[in-house]
């Protein structure tokens, strides 16, 4: 937000938040770069104050680095799904599933 729209940001409300699990597969940082496993939880359900991670550190030119990042890398695969083709393989009867896990 600071770097999209800097007025409506007041960093004396920011946070330092750092308690989501470390785990070499299951991240949420994306500052470590590489791939992995990116999951798309509600960040109030991963900590006490709905940050994630040090909002005392933002600026808004490391939010440009981010937004740019994503937005690249958004592009990309949008370009890479449209391309792709989808193929059946199998026919599926799903009238007998279940969402159960066992």
């Amino acid at each position: 937000m600071l770097h999209l729209d800097p007025d409506n940001v007041d960093m004396s409300r920011a946070v330092c938040d750092i308690s989501q699990p470390k785990s070499d597969f299951y991240f949420r940082d994306m500052t470590r770069g590489g791939r992995g496993v990116a999951c798309a939880d509600l960040s109030r359900h991963i900590t006490r104050t709905g940050a994630v991670g040090d909002g005392t550190l933002a600026t808004a030119e490391k939010g440009k680095v981010f937004f740019e990042i994503i937005v690249n890398t958004l592009a990309q695969f949008l370009r890479e799904f449209k391309e792709r083709k989808i193929e059946v393989v199998a026919e599926i009867d799903i009238t007998h599933a279940t969402t159960e896990i066992h």
